[in-house]
C-alpha cells in the first residue's frame, strides 16, 4: 500500500494555498502543474502577487481551481522532474534515489521512476496530488484543464474581472508514447492509480457534473 510522508521535505508548497485578486474578489487554490503559473500572473495587481495561506480570509471572495485528468498530470509532473529540477534532492533532504534519470530507455526510465515513487514516496513537489492542494470545501468553482482557456475566461466574465487572457496554455499533453507505456501496463497503471486515488475519484466527479 502505498504511503507518503509530506513532512520529510524542506521546502514545499502547504496545502490549501490561495492567490487572490482583491479588486474582482476572487481567489485561485492553487496547485502545481495545472497553469498555476500562468494564472496567478493574470491574476496579479501591479507588482503584487496577493498570497494568502489558507481560506479563513475569503469570507466574500468567489474561489476557483483547475483540476486535471490525474494520469495526464502526474507525467506532466514526470516530465518536469526529469529535464528541470536538477535540485530535486534538495527537497527531499537528499534522497539519492535518481539514477532513473540516467536511463536511456524512456519506457525503462518511467517505470522506474514510478517504482521508486510508490516504493519510497513521491520525488518533487509537483507530484503531490491535487487532494493535497485543494480546499474541496471551499472552492466554489472547477475548471476542466482540458477546457482551461473556455472555462476560465467564462469565470472570470461571470465574476465582472475584465482581464484578457493573453495568454496561451502551452502544449502539455505528454507523449503518446509514455500514455501508452502506463496504460498498458496494469502493475504500472495500478500505482499511479493508488497514488492518486482521491484525484479520480474528484475528477470522475467533475465529469459527470459536466454531463448532467
Amino acid at each position: 500500500m502505498f504511503k507518503h510522508d509530506y513532512n520529510r521535505y524542506s521546502t514545499v508548497i502547504r496545502p490549501h494555498t490561495f492567490f487572490t485578486n482583491e479588486e474582482f474578489k476572487i481567489a485561485l487554490n492553487f496547485s502545481p502543474k495545472t497553469a498555476s503559473t500562468s494564472i496567478k500572473k493574470l491574476l496579479k495587481e501591479g507588482n503584487f502577487q496577493n498570497f494568502v495561506p489558507n481560506s479563513t480570509a475569503l469570507t466574500n471572495y468567489k474561489v476557483f481551481a483547475v483540476l486535471r485528468e490525474p494520469f495526464s498530470r502526474f507525467l506532466s509532473s514526470y516530465s518536469e522532474v526529469l529535464k528541470f529540477r536538477p535540485d530535486v534532492s534538495v527537497h527531499t533532504n537528499n534522497y539519492s534515489g535518481f539514477f532513473f534519470k540516467e536511463i536511456s530507455d524512456p519506457n525503462e526510465q518511467l517505470s522506474t521512476f514510478i517504482y521508486e515513487s510508490y516504493k519510497n514516496g513521491l520525488l518533487d513537489q509537483h507530484l503531490f496530488p491535487q487532494d493535497y492542494y485543494l480546499d474541496f470545501n471551499r472552492i466554489d468553482t472547477l475548471i476542466d484543464f482540458a477546457f482551461l482557456e473556455e472555462e476560465l475566461y467564462s469565470f472570470l466574465r461571470t465574476n465582472y474581472c475584465k482581464h484578457e487572457l493573453s495568454w496561451k496554455k502551452k502544449s502539455t499533453r505528454p507523449t503518446d508514447s509514455l500514455f501508452n507505456c502506463l496504460r498498458s501496463n496494469k502493475e504500472l497503471a495500478g500505482m499511479v492509480s493508488e497514488i492518486y486515488a482521491d484525484d479520480i475519484i474528484h475528477y470522475s466527479n467533475l465529469q459527470e457534473g459536466r454531463k448532467a
